[in-house]
């Protein structure tokens, strides 16, 4: 009697095993449909646009970051966009927007142009998780560093973004990220995880 309880069991989870890799399957397709929409967004409405950004980028919804520049010492920077003094700005469509198309109309001219609108997000959520992970490859060897970032990425079945061959973006969709911070940090990578 046991014994066929054990082969019944052993059947059972076989057939388990089979709908969960095909769930996985599934589930791993529509993650990739889903960052390949980002190649195709011309035919996207302003709003779908946005919606998609805020979908990707999801970061905390009571501030942003608005970059700066100083024209006298050529730094720049990110600072909390403020109504004032004590005030944060929360980040908006108009926001959004705004970012997307690099400025902002109502904003007036500096120095007899408009200037650059670029906001920054605050990915760390008040629980303490985020939902995407941004890195800067900058170092001379960082087509090295590039390559193995992707690949593990692709190992750990995580989709990867890369803009302009020196930053990666990484959607995280229920992806443990301290698994990833843990891999990289074996591989002598320094991050802040």
């Amino acid at each position: 009697m046991s014994e066929n309880r054990i082969k019944e069991i052993t059947i059972r989870l076989q057939e388990l095993e089979f709908k969960k890799n095909k769930l996985t399957k599934e589930l791993d397709d529509l993650r990739k449909n889903k960052i390949c929409q980002l190649t195709s967004s011309a035919s996207m409405t302003p709003e779908e646009k946005i919606k998609l950004f805020r979908s990707l980028f999801k970061g905390r919804e009571d501030v942003y970051a608005r970059r700066w520049k100083n024209y006298k010492t050529n730094k720049s920077g990110y600072s909390p966009a403020k109504k004032n003094k004590e005030n944060l700005l929360p980040i908006t469509d108009e926001v959004i927007k705004n970012h997307l198309q690099g400025q902002d109309p109502k904003e007036p001219l500096f120095y007899g142009k408009k200037q650059e609108f670029v906001v920054g997000i605050y990915p760390l959520l008040f629980a303490e998780t985020c939902c995407f992970l941004a890195v800067d490859f900058d170092k001379s060897n960082w087509q090295k560093d590039v390559r193995f970032f992707m690949q593990t990425c692709e190992e750990l079945e995580v989709p990867a973004i890369l803009k302009d061959h020196v930053q990666v973006t990484v959607p995280i969709y229920g992806f443990s990220l301290k698994n990833l911070c843990q891999l990289m940090k074996q591989e002598g990578w320094v991050l802040f995880c």
